[in-house]
């Protein structure tokens, strides 16, 4: 049996995606959070926080992987996700991962945050076209799975 870790903050965050598809694979992982009061002393081991002194990071049998579309690609390999496919194929795969992370995940994240992301800018004026871009991509990403399956 594999010997999974991963660890992020006590949030959900960048790591929710990647419990969910560990989880939703039957990979049994350690789920390690921890807390911004107790994350200095590991922004330092390269072992907890990866070379950048940030999470998320996996660790899959003694191999360590840092950032989140890293992490996602990793677990993908692994569970055989890629297996049969060719370079483009792959490519096509990552690129939804991609999108999903930078036009979806980050925009709700920057609305949250409008106020001081964006000096002067209220969620009322900024909110419209943002959500606007994020439907639209959320449309062309439906468009790209099964029917069934």
């Amino acid at each position: 049996m594999a010997s999974v870790v991963l660890r992020y903050f006590e949030a959900q965050g960048r790591a929710q995606a990647l419990r969910n598809a560990l989880s939703d694979a039957g990979i049994g992982f350690d789920d390690v959070r921890t807390t911004i009061s107790t994350w200095p002393p590991h922004k330092e081991d390269e072992n907890f926080a990866g070379p950048f002194g940030a999470l998320p990071t996996l660790t899959w049998d003694g191999e360590t992987i840092a950032e989140t579309l890293p992490i996602a690609g990793f677990i993908a390999a692994k569970l055989g996700h890629y297996d049969r496919l060719d370079r483009a194929q792959i490519a096509r795969l990552e690129a939804i991962n991609s999108a999903v992370f930078h036009d979806i995940v980050m925009r709700a994240g920057e609305l949250l945050y409008v106020e001081l992301i964006f000096q002067g800018a209220s969620l009322g004026a900024v909110a419209p076209t943002t959500l606007h871009r994020m439907l639209d991509k959320l449309t062309r990403l439906d468009r790209l799975l099964p029917a069934q399956g």
